[in-house]
């Protein structure tokens, strides 16, 4: 609950610090007030923090346009490109963002509103500056890696429940692959062991000291034995039949938590956040444990486009 309640306070701050120099150059709506469009992926848990923006700035209103991970990505490089589309603010996941500092001069630079780097740590700081030191993106947790898992599916397929035991079975990936097999031996029907490949494969990449580009921005995905251990070990997982199958924010996933549809989940710190809004109703059987290896990060920045600064002056 305080890492719960820390990252609220986190949130609370860094979007009203978004929000304090971008609703001017807002759209507006019929009845006249200025008009704030937030794209993201999923349920961040935003909406408390908009509702009492909005109560301060009773002339703004807060559009949030949620669709899937994958589209959301797709659609902002689309409209990045094509000149037009993008929202206010646009949240970004952590892995795409060597993709996105290339196109730096599309956002703005957080530093001219009065952003310090300095704020962040300086390796998350970093993930959203470009190679001309541009800051084009808000870090919005450092996403800290553990794993929770459903106590009463492992009960049921005689695993044990307790945290330091649960963690004790899995040191590495390897052995969470292996464990994964023993409670499908003995799982509930239709209960798979976790929710997607693609969240093992983040969270194994999440843990890497290098992931997908260099400390120079250089792209080494082709290169780097990391990328392929990741992708190696989560096709196993998948082909071992331990998937749920599901894309990581879609409909279908958030049901996988209402539903119990899988027993474990990689769960950065914000997936709690993400646990407790879809399924509020499994309160109680949810628990966490170390992650296998121990540690990890997995968060995401938030950044502006340019388009919506250069049209400040029209609006």
């Amino acid at each position: 609950m305080h890492t719960r309640k820390s990252k609220a306070r986190v949130l609370l701050a860094l979007c009203c610090l978004a929000f304090s120099f971008v609703a001017a150059g807002c759209g507006f709506t019929e009845s006249g007030k200025n008009q704030l469009v937030i794209n993201t992926f999923g349920d961040f848990g935003y909406r408390e923090l908009y509702a009492r923006y909005q109560q301060s700035h009773p002339r703004l209103k807060i559009v949030e346009r949620v669709v899937s991970f994958d589209d959301h990505h797709k659609n902002l490089q689309a409209h990045l490109l094509g000149g037009s589309g993008t929202g206010d603010i646009e949240a970004v996941e952590g892995g795409y963002m060597a993709q996105f500092k290339a196109m730096a001069d599309k956002f703005v630079d957080f530093r001219d509103y009065g952003a310090d780097p300095h704020q962040w740590l300086p390796w998350k700081a970093q993930q959203a500056t470009s190679a001309d030191g541009k800051l084009i993106g808000l870090g919005t947790d450092v996403g800290g890696l553990a794993m929770c898992y459903r106590r009463d599916l492992f009960a049921q397929a005689g695993l044990p429940t307790d945290r330091d035991e649960v963690a004790a079975l899995w040191p590495d990936w390897r052995s969470y692959i292996a464990t994964g097999k023993r409670f499908k031996a003995n799982a509930p029907k239709d209960v798979a062991w976790f929710d997607s490949g693609s969240n093992v494969f983040n969270a194994i990449i999440g843990q890497a000291t290098v992931g997908y580009t260099d400390s120079d921005n250089k792209v080494v995905v082709a290169s780097n034995p990391a990328v392929k251990q990741a992708f190696d070990l989560a096709v196993e997982a998948v082909r071992a039949g331990e998937s749920a199958k599901l894309t990581t924010f879609s409909q279908q996933w958030n049901a996988g938590f209402q539903q119990g549809s899988f027993a474990t989940v990689a769960c950065p710190a914000w997936m709690t956040d993400t646990i407790k809004q879809n399924a509020p109703q499994t309160s109680g059987k949810w628990d966490i444990a170390t992650i296998p290896g121990g540690s990890g990060n997995w968060g995401v920045p938030f950044d502006r486009t340019e388009k919506e600064q250069a049209s400040e002056g029209s609006r």
